[in-house]
């Protein structure tokens, strides 16, 4: 299968991806360990499954849903049933963060372009961090460096700023917190 790039500009809608990676297509991809392969003890049978990429989404799924519980319990209305899919999660997270304040609104937003730029990266598109400035120097161009699992300045002048000269890097959290710094909310109508 190939990588499919996505245009530039806004990171899509976290529970589009969430969706799209929750498919045969990605989830029996030969990337990372693998669940029910066959081998002794398995059982046998059973299609491959990506385990690193079934526990990022249900870690994006628990993520949305304690954000609703906790906006739910400062609201007081913690009686009402959960979201039936990811896209009314995310409406319901949204709705409830703007109800609740620009503390919530902020934590609500880093979350959520989180979750689509991890679902991204899932999917092969480290693209999506090289249009997000460096926290420190603000240079457009980070890149996506697998191994470590973070971004890294390609400014030589960041780089020297280190004690031991070394690329600075940020996870993506770390990019989602700098990102809603520097990113106005807007006004709620």
């Amino acid at each position: 299968m190939t990588t499919r790039r996505r245009p530039a500009g806004r990171v899509p809608n976290p529970a589009k991806l969430l969706d799209e990676l929750d498919s045969p297509e990605w989830l029996e991809r030969s990337q990372g360990p693998r669940s029910g392969s066959g081998g002794a003890g398995t059982g046998g049978g059973s299609a491959p499954v990506n385990v690193r990429l079934l526990q990022h989404i249900a870690n994006c799924d628990n993520a949305v849903s304690g954000f609703i519980a906790r906006a739910r319990e400062a609201a007081g209305d913690e009686s009402a049933p959960m979201p039936a899919d990811r896209s009314s999660a995310y409406q319901e997270a949204m709705r409830r963060a703007a109800e609740l304040g620009v503390d919530w609104q902020t934590y609500m937003a880093a979350m959520a372009w989180r979750n689509s730029v991890e679902s991204e990266l899932y999917m092969g598109n480290t693209m999506v961090v090289r249009r997000e400035p460096c926290p420190e120097c603000r240079t457009v161009g980070l890149v996506w460096v697998s191994s470590i699992s973070r971004a890294s300045c390609i400014n030589r002048h960041c780089a020297a700023g280190t004690e031991d000269g070394a690329p600075r890097s940020w996870t993506v959290a770390q990019l989602a917190v700098a990102r809603e710094r520097r990113v106005p909310l807007k006004a709620a109508r």
